[in-house]
């Protein structure tokens, strides 16, 4: 544990040393303030429910593309620039190595998140003056769940680039592909609906077995009912967890056996 600890460690004050994170957050307050622009005239609690959910599927986006980059950068980079041989002299192993830069990307993913719900709620405050009561309460519920819900989302995401990075030899492929993996977890229930259409029930099954490979991410869109509020909080965030955390050990496992077979 203390290995992939000090490993995390270095992910993290690399990731704010170099300013990766960071960049992501002055963008995304950006973004949420020309959101907030949008609605000059008048801020009822319509207006300010479509800020929050505006402003939570530009974090899904943004987070998304910050864990892929925050992935292949700290993950395939040290092997492009030749540190990871120097650390593979020491006692890490490859599972010790896929841990701690996987838990690295994720406490940063994890700021960037508390950043995004910090914003959100400071807009609220800032736009929805008149609004107070439930409405506000609800919103500020529905950030803060919507926010926990897409850090473990985008923790799923690292562990799935991290297999992709195991095996290729580029950033820039392994970025591409990153993309393409992200694109197919959104359209995991299109692609189960085009697997029961096929006539051969051997083809069939053999399709599903392979979709099930991929995670569903719309499991981590909450419903919140068509009033705004939040129904089932409870269900709503421990069932995608587990499902999560199922999905996490099984890519973490994978991508660590797909680095000890790879050749330095």
């Amino acid at each position: 544990m203390r290995t992939i600890c000090a490993l995390a460690r270095q992910v993290v004050r690399e990731g704010i040393r170099q300013h990766v994170v960071v960049g992501f957050c002055v963008a995304y307050a950006l973004f949420v303030g020309g959101v907030g622009i949008l609605r000059t005239l008048h801020f009822g609690y319509e207006q300010l429910e479509f800020v929050t959910r505006v402003g939570l599927a530009g974090a899904s986006l943004a987070g998304a593309l910050c864990a892929i980059v925050l992935t292949v950068h700290f993950f395939l980079g040290e092997f492009e620039d030749g540190a990871a041989l120097v650390l593979f002299t020491k006692p890490v192993t490859r599972f010790d190595y896929v841990l701690g830069k996987w838990l690295g990307a994720t406490a940063l993913l994890g700021g960037f998140f508390a950043w995004v719900a910090v914003v959100l709620v400071l807009q609220l405050h800032l736009i929805g003056v008149a609004i107070r009561g439930d409405g506000m309460r609800l919103l500020r519920m529905e950030i803060v769940v919507g926010c926990l819900m897409e850090w473990v989302k985008c923790a799923l995401l690292c562990a799935a680039v991290q297999c992709v990075a195991a095996f290729l030899r580029t950033r820039v492929l392994a970025t591409l592909t990153g993309l393409v993996v992200l694109i197919l977890c959104h359209v995991r229930p299109l692609l189960d609906e085009a697997s029961s259409r096929i006539a051969s029930p051997l083809v069939e099954m053999a399709i599903k077995a392979l979709v099930r490979i991929v995670p569903d991410f719309r499991l981590f869109d909450v419903d919140w009912g068509e009033s705004g509020a939040f129904s089932a909080a409870l269900p709503a965030v421990v069932g995608p967890t587990a499902y999560g955390i199922v999905y996490l050990v099984g890519l973490l496992l994978v991508g660590g056996l797909i680095l000890r077979r790879r050749e330095m």
